[in-house]
């Protein structure tokens, strides 16, 4: 049932980073979207993982499934079920973290804090002029985006949670990307052929290494 699981969740992931990324709007690209990320919570859920893995997966195939559909019509409850999905991963992380005295102790993790805040402020300057009336839900985004970053950095270096800080990184790049694509690029740009599959490996990938860090 493992295996099944996993292949199943692996298959749908490269068939939509390979082909439904590049499709319109359609009940498949939606269904094969929310299913690859869904399995994941099924994982976690039916091999005893933590609730608050299992609810942040939840609400990352609620993000997909809103994501899949046209922006006027899922923009907003998307972001919305990402943010919460983020706060579930904020607190996942806070629960099986060291404490405050390992960025003390390890000075490599003030420095990836030190780049991720350095990022954001960056990426804020670049979306500003077109985020119009979504400025202060984007902000609010990115602020728990930080928080993330903040509270995964406290996870020990050790097998197999290094995979959570490793995934967590993934999925904060997928954001950054997403951000891009969602309020920069224009439609049908042809740099979308690259950043879809790039954005899907960083953001489904992330989450099989954070499932993986707290199952195995």
């Amino acid at each position: 049932m493992y295996l099944v699981l996993w292949g199943s969740a692996a298959l749908l992931a490269v068939a939509y980073g390979f082909h439904y990324t590049f499709q319109p709007p359609s009940l498949w690209r939606s269904l094969v979207k929310t299913t690859a990320t869904a399995l994941l919570a099924v994982l976690s859920f039916a091999f005893s993982g933590p609730h608050f893995l299992t609810v942040a997966l939840l609400f990352g195939a609620c993000g997909d499934a809103f994501l899949s559909l046209k922006r006027s019509q899922g923009f907003l409850p998307g972001l919305i079920a990402f943010l919460l999905g983020h706060l579930c991963f904020v607190g996942l992380f806070l629960q099986s973290g060291a404490g405050m005295e390992i960025y003390a102790d390890e000075v490599w993790r003030i420095i990836v804090l030190a780049l991720l805040i350095a990022v954001s402020v960056l990426l804020s300057i670049q979306l500003h002029p077109h985020l119009g009336a979504m400025r202060i839900p984007v902000y609010c985004y990115q602020f728990v985006i930080l928080a993330m970053g903040f509270s995964v950095l406290l996870l020990p270096g050790s097998w197999p949670l290094c995979l959570g800080i490793i995934g967590a990184l993934m999925f904060i790049a997928s954001d950054s990307i997403l951000s891009f694509e969602l309020f920069i690029f224009s439609e049908g740009q042809s740099l979308k052929r690259l950043t879809s599959p790039l954005l899907w490996c960083l953001y489904w990938g992330g989450q099989t290494l954070i499932t993986l860090a707290f199952l195995l």
